[in-house]
């Protein structure tokens, strides 16, 4: 008890000091600032395998089969602040933070993207959202060994908060605390009859007699009739067309010509 009370203090005072400094762009790993105005393979005693690169022409983060740790003390293993950046997934990557949050984007829209697999074990938050935040999952899986949530403390700003869900797998013990959840070609598999909510500290994942749900999984609805196919690299559809070639709204029954944002066609069959 005394342990979980020293460290809301902790976040408490943290908060404070992060005020001054949510408009200034960062991107900080195990504490560590990326100097976010050239590209470069990153690395640290923080990496234990894999690759992790910037691009900084068009704000990605791309962790390729990467393993990172943090090593600081309550220092958040990833920080986005005051950018909006696209954290690309190659593989199978894991954010791991043994005494902190895995995850914090502070005034910033960040999309998780690319068709892999991000694990995050967090000792306390996974995923911490926080004054003016988007996160958008796009394509990929995030699974959680604990909780993404947003910051519930402050001025309207800092509870601004948003969570969107596009053709993905989440994960998590508890999805909380925000000011929207927004599932396109989603569902939520777990809880059974799982359903959004919401309270007076924000929205949230529930079980169907409202109570917050304590095991989420929220999974690509393969039935919804919708203009976007599953294509690779997390790419947007941009044009469905049928197979005697007329431009259709949505992916129809059969096989269908989906063509894509990286300027490909690809086959979609939707049963």
């Amino acid at each position: 008890m005394k342990f979980k009370t020293l460290h809301t203090l902790l976040l408490i005072i943290a908060a404070t000091l992060w005020t001054g400094r949510i408009d200034a762009q960062q991107l900080k790993i195990d504490g560590n600032d990326v100097n976010i105005t050239n590209d470069a393979t990153l690395t640290g005693v923080w990496l234990k395998s894999g690759n992790v690169s910037w691009n900084a022409t068009t704000k990605t983060l791309t962790l390729d089969n990467a393993k990172i740790e943090n090593s600081m003390a309550y220092d958040n293993t990833l920080l986005v602040s005051g950018l909006d950046v696209t954290i690309k997934l190659i593989g199978s990557s894991d954010i791991r933070a043994t005494s902190s949050e895995g995850v914090r984007l502070m005034n910033s829209k960040t999309t998780i993207t690319g068709g892999g697999t991000l694990k995050v074990n967090a000792g306390f938050t996974d995923v911490y959202l926080h004054h003016d935040a988007t996160l958008t999952i796009d394509g990929c899986t995030v699974d959680m060994d604990r909780r993404l949530e947003g910051w519930s403390m402050g001025d309207e700003k800092d509870k601004n908060n948003h969570l969107v869900v596009k053709n993905a797998t989440l994960k998590a013990t508890s999805v909380n605390k925000l000011s929207s959840i927004t599932l396109t070609a989603c569902k939520i598999q777990s809880p059974d009859g799982g359903k959004i909510d919401g309270n007076e500290f924000g929205k949230f994942v529930a079980t169907a007699d409202g109570s917050k749900a304590q095991n989420v999984v929220i999974v690509p609805d393969k039935t919804a009739s919708i203009a976007r196919a599953n294509v690779e690299n997390g790419c947007e559809t941009k044009a469905i067309y049928s197979m005697d070639g007329h431009l259709q709204p949505a992916l129809g029954k059969g096989i269908n010509i989906v063509r894509t944002s990286d300027g490909k066609t690809v086959k979609v069959l939707k049963k």
